[in-house]
């Protein structure tokens, strides 16, 4: 016999919901980015918020999966919400990565030779830094989102919104 709904606890759907509505802004915001709709700046602020919020639901789960009082379904669901968010996660960084390669690559284009080494070395910098998050396990991932760095794995390092 399955267990009710509410042996499961309320958190369980608030999680899964939420998981889900956040997946759904981040491919909200990535196409209205791709089609020159959101600022940059905007972009990257939206992106770290998405960031905080999938880091708040991660921990939320793993906390939810230490009681004591759950049935193996509720247990089963709780991990795949904390898989979800691993590859939300990642999703998110390798998504800022690769804006953040395009603003380099264009301003890149656009400068005078004496800032081309600068800019160049910036470009590799951020894609020496999207291939970290892509080679990162989920366990990395899952130890970055309990972190309380506000960027993980020093994103904001070449990151365009901070003054040369």
């Amino acid at each position: 016999m399955a267990p009710a709904p509410e042996d499961q606890g309320p958190d369980i759907a608030y999680l899964s919901s939420s998981v889900y509505g956040l997946e759904s802004r981040l491919l909200r915001l990535v196409r209205e980015s791709a089609g020159g709709g959101i600022p940059l700046d905007d972009f990257v602020t939206e992106l770290s918020l998405l960031a905080k919020d999938v880091r708040r639901l991660f921990r939320q789960a793993g906390e939810a999966r230490q009681r004591r009082d759950l049935h193996f379904s509720a247990a089963m669901k709780l991990q795949e919400i904390s898989d979800h968010c691993v590859w939300l996660y990642r999703k998110i960084q390798l998504e800022r990565a690769f804006f953040e390669k395009l603003y380099y690559e264009s301003r890149l284009r656009s400068v005078a030779s004496d800032d081309v080494y600068t800019l160049s070395q910036r470009l590799v910098q951020a894609e020496a830094l999207e291939q970290q998050f892509s080679r990162a396990t989920d366990e990395q991932l899952r130890r970055e989102l309990l972190d309380d760095q506000p960027d993980g794995l020093q994103l904001g390092t070449v990151s365009p919104w901070m003054p040369d």
